[in-house]
This record gives structure tokens, sequence and C-alpha cells, in this order.
């Protein structure tokens, strides 16, 4: 569960101004074997080697599950100042996995499935969540606290479903809030009309995204569509209060409408506007119908 060593505080904070009443007890757990996990005190114990110190005061439990250390961990780290919302996910996350291995799952934090279904979701496409970070890898999201809220506000499926979409459709760049949030917003706002084919209804997305976003690299998706809106409400007074949400999935609605036109896409509303019309300068190709006669002996 270690974060693994932070040079700085390390050097810092520990080692050039080492004052041995600091070093206090550690957390850890002691296998029957005899190896000993510390869940608190990395550093100390670091410092202390480096400065040849042999001997350091440990405070630990003896047992073979894993479960301890997570809890000792999660003590020190899952609702602190200093713990991120990366923390808090990987933490309540490990929590989940080790008390379904170990048949200890009564009395989880009620976050914690949640956070082993977005991982599950998040893994069955190759996506990870990571810390925040100057370069992250492709599908990588730093974005974790946004995505467990919008988990609960949208729901598993449509969570799944838009993560699906956006990793398939830009497959070698990082998974971004932006790209997914308002994906959630518009497959919503599908299901209000009652469109029951969802596996055609997330292809029909998918394909119609695709049109105007062919490279697999690019994540500009929602900072093209925010430029426009935001263009279309400097000459609009009445508009500064619009939700994101909203009118970013109104992009992806222009993109859908406009690419298959004959399907019955229902508009982002918002105070009686459909916001896409508001999407002056948000482009979209039109659709191209090439008719073309077929041998079929040859098909």
């Amino acid at each position: 569960m270690q974060r693994g060593i932070k040079l700085r505080h390390m050097v810092e904070d520990i080692l050039f101004c080492f004052d041995p009443t600091n070093v206090l007890m550690c957390l850890a757990r002691t296998l029957s074997d005899g190896t000993v996990n510390i869940n608190n005190g990395q550093h100390r114990i670091v410092a202390c080697i480096i400065l040849g110190i042999e001997e350091i005061p440990v405070e630990d439990i003896l047992s073979d599950h894993e479960m301890v250390d997570v809890k000792e961990y999660a003590t020190d780290n899952l609702y602190t100042l200093s713990s991120s919302e990366f923390d808090e996910f990987r933490i309540l996350t490990r929590m989940f996995q080790v008390a379904s291995i170990e048949g200890s799952t009564e009395d989880l934090p009620e976050k914690s499935t949640m956070c082993n279904t977005m991982f599950n979701i998040h893994y069955q496409v190759g996506s990870r969540f990571v810390e925040k970070q100057p370069d992250i890898g492709p599908k990588e999201c730093t974005a974790v606290g946004n995505m467990m809220r919008h988990f609960e506000t949208y729901g598993e499926d449509i969570y799944s479903r838009s993560v699906n979409i956006i990793c398939t459709i830009f497959s070698k760049a990082p998974l971004t809030n932006g790209n997914v949030w308002p994906l959630m917003e518009f497959i919503r706002t599908q299901h209000q009309a009652k469109i029951e084919d969802v596996n055609t209804l997330d292809w029909l997305i998918q394909q119609s995204i695709m049109r105007k976003y062919s490279d697999p690299t690019k994540r500009g998706m929602h900072l093209d569509i925010k430029n426009a809106f935001t263009k279309f409400s400097e000459r609009n007074a009445g508009y500064d209060n619009c939700p994101i949400e909203k009118y970013l999935a109104a992009g992806i609605y222009k993109m859908c409408k406009i690419a298959e036109p004959n399907n019955d896409w229902q508009p982002i509303m918002w105070n009686g506007v459909d916001l896409s019309t508001c999407l002056t300068d948000f482009h979209v190709m039109p659709k191209q119908i090439i008719e073309q006669d077929v041998d079929m002996d040859l098909v």
C-alpha cells in the first residue's frame, strides 16, 4: 500500500535535521514467518538505515491477514489532510479486494464497493487512475475525485458505457474528465427518450464522434466545444450560468445529429434552448451519402 519514498520529504524533513526523539513508533504487521510489513514509518526507517541506526521502535500486530496492513495504512492515509483523492480511491479499492479474498467484507466503508467497481470498469478497457503528474499515458486518468462523483450521479451503467466509448475513440490519449462527463450527460438524456437498444445506441454515438475525431491521440474534444460555446456566450447575454456538462453534451448531440440524422436523438435543453444551436463555431462536416452499384456476385 505504500506510495513510495518521497526523497524531498526524507532529505529535508528527516535526514538533514535528524532528531532521534522524533523517530517514534512505526505501525507494522508481523507474519508467522517472521516477515515484518511496515505500514507507517517508511521514511523514518530508510533515513535511520542511511544513518547507520540499527534498531528502531515498532508497534506490530501478529497476523497473516493482509487486511491488517490495509487498515493500518488507511488509519494514517485515508482521511487525513495530506491524503489525495487518488489515495482515497486506491485504499478503498484495495480494502474491498483484500476483504473479498479473506472473507471479511463486514464493516467496509460504503465507498469501497463503488471504488472496486470503478477499478474493474477501467481495468477491462485498459484504463487506470493515477496520481496527478506532468506526464500520463494513454487511457490514464488523474481526475479520480470527479469520476467518483460522476459514478454516484449517473450510475454504473452510464459510467461504464461512457468510459468504454471514450477509451475506444481516444485510445492513445489520456482519459479526461472533460470528455467522459458530457458523454454521460448525453447518454442520460437519450435514456430519457427511452431508446432501448443500448448497444446500437453506443455504437452510433461512437461512430458519430469518430467522424470528427479520427485521431486516437487527440483528447481535446471538450475544449473544442467549450471554446465554441464561450464565443457564443460572449456575444449573447444570459448564458453565463449554463452548466458546463450541458453545453459540452450539446456538442456530442450536434455530432450525432449530423452523422446519423435518421436516429431520434434527443437535444440537450437548457432554459428552453437547444444548446446545439449555440455551437455555431463548433464545425461538424455533413454526412456524405455515396450511392454505388454493387455486383452481388462479387460480395
